[in-house]
This record gives structure tokens, sequence and C-alpha cells, in this order.
């Protein structure tokens, strides 16, 4: 593959862009930040809000949203575990990996 008339900023600054729109959450909410933005006691309309965010654009009328029952057990990307109990959350468990603290020093 011959990359000698293309720009560097393409080479390298595309991949490197798109690593730090993911990095920084520019292109969405990480499954960190959406269990952080639950808090026990929500609805289930306002769970489900959160969670499973209506769909949008053009083909949105096309799509089918998942819905929160009252007394569901919810598994989100093997990170999140919900407890809907009367249609209110009641218990949220975080089962995916643990942040390193960026940039924390080492003591």
């Amino acid at each position: 593959m011959d990359f000698s008339n293309k720009p560097v900023w393409v080479i390298l600054g595309v991949p490197l862009l798109a690593f730090a729109a993911y990095y920084f959450g520019i292109l969405g909410e990480t499954d960190r930040q959406t269990f952080d933005r639950l808090k026990i006691g929500m609805r289930a309309a306002e769970v489900q809000d959160i969670v499973f965010p209506r769909p949008s654009g053009k083909y949105a009328h096309h799509m089918q949203r998942m819905t929160v029952g009252p007394n569901d057990n919810i598994h989100i990307n093997n990170s999140i575990v919900l407890t809907m109990r009367d249609g209110v959350l009641v218990d949220k468990e975080w089962t995916g990996p643990e942040e390193r603290k960026k940039f924390a020093p080492q003591r």
C-alpha cells in the first residue's frame, strides 16, 4: 500500500482523533457514566430513559425501544446489573472492570 501521496494528518490524525473521541466519551456515554446516573429509588420510566434512550434520526420510527418492566433484573454489557421491584430501582451493581485513576501519583 502506497501512502506517499496521503497527508500525514490523514494517516496518523484520523485514528488518533477517533481514539481521543472514544477515550473522552465524545461519541457517547460510557457504561460507567450510565451507571453513575442511575439512582436507587428511580421509577422504571426514568431508568428506561437512561438505559434505553429514545432512538432518533431518519429511521427512528422503525426502531423498537427496549422496555423496563416493574420487576425486571436487567444485565447491561457485562458491566451493570439492575434490579427493579414494583416499578422502582431497588439495587444497582457495577460488574465491569474497575477504572484506574488517571494521573494519580504512586506512593
